[in-house]
């Protein structure tokens, strides 16, 4: 999903074609089948997978490495197989409703699976319907919305969770802080919600409503 926003029309067929001639040379590189073309602002292509994550995720790295020399601003998703005509357009429709909110969930990210996809439509009808799902995000999140410090707690739970993989050291590092200042906001959060990042039920919880209020912030205000 390359961004096309600024280019004249004969620059925007460019990149693409551009595009679609590295993702063929990479696939063919790596003695992968794949079919590969232009739908409208997006680049679709059907690839056969190999047997091993590690032998993807290294496809899928120079994939990225070689586009990035086109263009860097794009994101790339990636699903299972579908095995009829049907599922594969009810796929693209999911992911082409989804993407925009996926990107507002993690705005870093480059690449998005279909568990990504699936989880932003999950905030995004938690959101929409307000149901109890909603109102379990809303109380989690009730008592640092209330706090004096509310804004920095809620940015470093934001960071913490969705940007830095829930590490200290990383999420210090994207908010230019020292790491003990993250300690001592976890710690905060930790007293003033009851929420523990070590445990894994909490850390769904906490995850799932931080999402829901990075995507529609206007609805956790107190």
């Amino acid at each position: 999903r390359p961004s096309l926003i600024g280019l004249e029309p004969q620059g925007k067929l460019r990149l693409q074609r551009e595009m679609v001639q590295q993702i063929k040379s990479c696939s063919e590189d790596w003695g992968k089948t794949v079919i590969v073309d232009t739908y409208e602002s997006l680049i679709v292509s059907f690839i056969m997978y190999s047997s091993t994550d590690n032998t993807d995720r290294e496809y899928l790295q120079e994939m990225t490495e070689r586009l990035d020399t086109l263009c860097t601003n794009y994101t790339i998703s990636f699903f299972p197989c579908d095995n009829k005509a049907e599922e594969t357009r009810k796929t693209y429709l999911l992911y082409s409703e989804t993407i925009p909110l996926a990107i507002s969930i993690f705005p870093g990210r480059k690449l998005f699976s279909y568990g990504d996809i699936l989880f932003a439509h999950q905030c995004e009808t938690i959101c929409r319907e307000k149901n109890d799902s909603f109102r379990i995000c809303r109380n989690i999140l009730k008592p640092l919305l209330e706090d004096a410090d509310s804004d920095a707690l809620l940015e470093t739970l934001s960071v913490y969770y969705l940007d830095a993989g829930c590490e200290v050291k990383a999420t210090a590092s994207q908010l230019f802080v020292h790491r003990n200042t993250i300690q001592y906001r976890l710690a905060k959060i930790h007293a003033i919600t009851n929420f523990k990042t070590d445990d894994f039920l909490s850390n769904n919880l906490m995850y799932q409503a931080i999402a829901c209020c990075r995507l529609h912030p206007e609805l956790f205000e107190v």
